[in-house]
């Protein structure tokens, strides 16, 4: 994601390590990803740098414990493009709005979203209602109500795109404790309504069913989730019952994750949440983060936006989306309830599920550097463990220690300073399953960016890594080509390139730069600084790092006439 926002992606969605630590660096206090405190997924490839992430994700801390709490669920991104950024340099600044069901994952299921522009010429498309709201809002739950003021203002008179034939009437964000409907309002004349969620609940169905009396109604989801509320009584007559056979899921197998209740934080298969209503005008459609549950429509936090479709002969935008339905009502196998197993429940994977919640909700951990390079967590909460599960911490990508009671303080071995996060690596166990997740636990006191972002940095380039980025920078390159090795290349008896003789070091180099760009120089600045700082090791290739201290000798005198 921060590579894409920068600018600097391959076509495969990712990049070089050069390419990670540009995004890093252009993106630290511009971007801020709001994610439900323990509910971010351990990485697959467990790097140190990945720690950096600290300064771009916000816990949102909401108790998920009992049935009446709630989550963070919104799926949502919203992006300010600047007049100075390369990929519009010379236009003014424009807005992105997406909003939809995806998570920010690689998981392959069935999801659905809908993405805005915003009018460039500004003296046409849309105003749309709740833009500027919904911005406030998520200012506020990242705390940066200050930071976004200037923009929250110019949100209330931007204009958006919005194809011909589609209308959006509203975006919504909703918060816990907010006065709310239990459905989204529903358009009189109803003749079908197809109800599309993973997770459902009867009594959402029921309500629906009675906001809709005449039509005919065809219900998308899960075949357990089906199977568990088919036991409620007064519901399931009242739709068509379809799910999607696995021939028609395309899921990427190996991103499946167990899916447990509607706040798991990636799944497979099914995972669109929309209502589509027919009527005599058209059609309308919500579509976003909630499910047909109550805590989906009542409790959590969640965003979506209505779209009000005219009749399909009226363009091709409407056309399209007419069409696309109905190829997804043909993808779909009609559900014979009385043919469906009976649920089998998972008491360990449901101990498992509770215990995270309980950790996210209470642990209340922080972390102390010590003199001699350990780290002591303290816990405010000190939860008590259920009977048979046991708990293990390690920073991200060091080895776990278990912590058989968060009454008392645990000790991480001393590691670098630089591999240290606010994010800790926690993984629970019990009768032979195990969950781990990454969870937020800050210093006190901080972590500060000479003492840890820097360092990080230069060990996750190590020495190919800056030069690569420093002849990037001089040669107005870093287009996202994804020269050199992979962010999650993690093979270290691979043979390093030799670089001497194609390193475009230079007087004439560092000019012909700072005449296509003077602002290049801030970059490069930035790399030498890093550069200077880099301590080695035994794979680096000595002739490039002959070359680079002779350079790095030149760039004070050069960067003086520069100025």
């Amino acid at each position: 994601m921060l590579m894409a926002m920068n600018g600097n992606v391959n076509a495969h969605g990712s990049g070089s390590r050069v390419l990670l630590a540009r995004a890093m660096r252009n993106l630290k206090g511009k971007v801020q990803f709001l994610i439900q405190h323990g509910r971010l997924a351990a990485p697959r490839a467990r790097r140190a740098v990945l720690g950096m992430l600290d300064r771009f994700i916000v816990p949102i801390n909401f108790d998920e414990r009992t049935r009446e709490g709630a989550s963070w669920h919104p799926k949502i991104c919203l992006i300010e493009y600047s007049p100075d950024a390369k990929a519009v340099k010379g236009q003014q600044s424009f807005w992105k709005l997406w909003i939809g069901s995806r998570n920010f994952t690689r998981d392959g299921s069935w999801d659905i979203g809908f993405s805005l522009s915003s009018d460039p010429a500004q003296n046409g498309g849309q105003l749309i209602i709740g833009v500027d709201t919904l911005a406030g809002k998520l200012a506020g739950q990242a705390r940066k109500q200050a930071e976004w003021a200037k923009a929250l203002s110019q949100l209330k008179s931007v204009r958006w795109q919005v194809p011909k034939g589609m209308k959006v009437r509203a975006v919504h964000l909703l918060l816990p404790k907010e006065e709310r409907h239990a459905l989204p309002e529903v358009p009189t004349d109803v003749h079908s309504v197809l109800a599309v969620a993973p997770f459902i609940e009867a009594g959402e169905l029921r309500r629906l069913a009675m906001a809709t009396p005449g039509a005919s109604r065809t219900l998308v989801s899960l075949e357990e989730s089906i199977a568990v509320e088919a036991r409620q009584a007064g519901w399931a007559d009242m739709f068509a019952l379809h799910y999607l056979p696995p021939g028609s899921q395309d899921v990427l197998a190996d991103d499946k994750e167990a899916s447990g209740d509607d706040e798991e934080p990636e799944m497979g298969g099914l995972h669109a949440k929309f209502l589509w209503f027919e009527h005599r005008d058209g059609a309308t459609l919500h579509l976003g983060s909630p499910n047909l549950t109550e805590r989906g429509w009542r409790r959590s936090a969640e965003a979506y936006v209505t779209l009000d479709i005219a009749r399909p002969g009226s363009s091709a935008a409407a056309k399209n989306v007419y069409e696309g339905m109905a190829r997804f009502r043909a993808s779909c196998a009609r559900v014979d309830v009385s043919t469906l197993p009976q649920p089998v429940d998972n008491a360990v994977e449901q101990l498992l599920e509770q215990q995270r919640k309980m950790l996210a909700a209470s642990l209340g951990a922080t972390q102390r550097l010590e003199p001699d390079q350990t780290v002591t967590i303290t816990s405010a909460g000190s939860p008590a463990l259920g009977t048979g599960v046991s708990l293990s911490i390690s920073r991200i990508g060091d080895i776990a220690v278990p912590w058989p009671s968060t009454s008392t303080p645990l000790v991480l071995p001393a590691a670098p300073r630089y591999e240290n996060s606010d994010f800790l690596h926690l993984v629970i166990s019990a009768g032979g399953q195990e969950v781990a997740w990454l969870q937020h636990a800050p210093f006190v006191p901080p972590l500060g960016e000479a003492e840890r972002d820097l360092p990080l940095l230069q060990s996750f380039l190590g020495l190919n890594g800056l030069l690569d980025w420093l002849a990037e920078v001089l040669a107005g390159a870093g287009d996202g080509s994804g020269k050199g090795r992979d962010w999650d290349d993690n093979d270290t008896k691979k043979p390093q390139t030799k670089r001497a003789e194609s390193l475009p070091f230079s007087v004439e180099a560092v000019l012909a730069a700072w005449v296509r760009d003077p602002a290049t120089l801030k970059e490069a600045r930035a790399v030498m600084e890093m550069a200077r700082g880099y301590a080695g090791n035994d794979q680096d290739d000595h002739e490039a790092r002959a070359r680079l201290r002779s350079f790095l000798k030149s760039w004070a005198v050069l960067e003086a006439h520069l100025r």
